[in-house]
Order: structure tokens, then sequence, then C-alpha cells
């Protein structure tokens, strides 16, 4: 029992990883119902009315190529949509006067990033 604890323990602890972000955050947005795509900028995120730089570290992500150092991050469409939208959660690009816009219908982030 005790070998069973230790070796679920090494087990849980070595497949635990950060991804690290190493350049810019980009997203995908879904347009015209689903039939056009834009890549945008992704510099913020709103939470309870608050603007927050976007995360540095991500405990998960949703994709990640090793050999072409990228992660992907769904944060958009079907429930994950829905739960963005309960959680008070926005994506915000900066403008070039210095002020943030929303963006709509982002479906995922994009960044390249490192898994240590």
């Amino acid at each position: 029992m005790i070998k069973f604890l230790i070796a679920s323990l090494f087990f849980t602890t070595s497949v635990l990883a950060d991804y690290y972000v190493t350049g810019k955050v980009t997203g995908g947005t879904k347009e015209w119902g689903g039939f056009k795509s834009r890549i945008v900028n992704v510099d913020a995120v709103m939470e309870d009315g608050k603007l927050y730089e976007v995360g540095k570290q991500y405990p998960t992500v949703t994709e990640y190529d090793k050999n072409k150092g990228r992660c992907w991050l769904k944060v958009g469409g079907g429930v994950t949509g829905v739960l963005q939208m309960f959680s008070g959660r926005s994506w915000h690009t900066l403008q070039a006067d210095g002020t943030y816009k929303k963006i709509k219908n982002l479906e995922y982030l994009t960044f390249p990033c490192i898994k240590k």
C-alpha cells in the first residue's frame, strides 16, 4: 500500500506542468455565423469590471505543440463560451490611441510557450 501511495505521488507530480507565455498573445474570433475568422492581438482581460494583463503562466492549456513551441487555450464557443459570458470575463485588444476595445466572439488564445 505504501509503495502505491509513493508511486502515485511521484506520478502526479511528474505530470503536473505549467505553460509559460514567451511572446505575443493572439486569438481567433468567429464572425458571420462562423464563416469568417480573424486573428487579433489579445492584450488584456476584464474581470469584475477591472482590466488585467493577460496571464503569463497557465497550469493547463487546450493544446500544446512542443515542436512549434506553441500553446492554444480555448476560451469561447460552446459550453466554454457560455461559462465565459456568465463569469463576467471579457478579452480586450489595445488600440492605437491607448484605449482597450472588447473582442467579440473570441474562440481561443494562442501564444509561443514553453512547458516546465
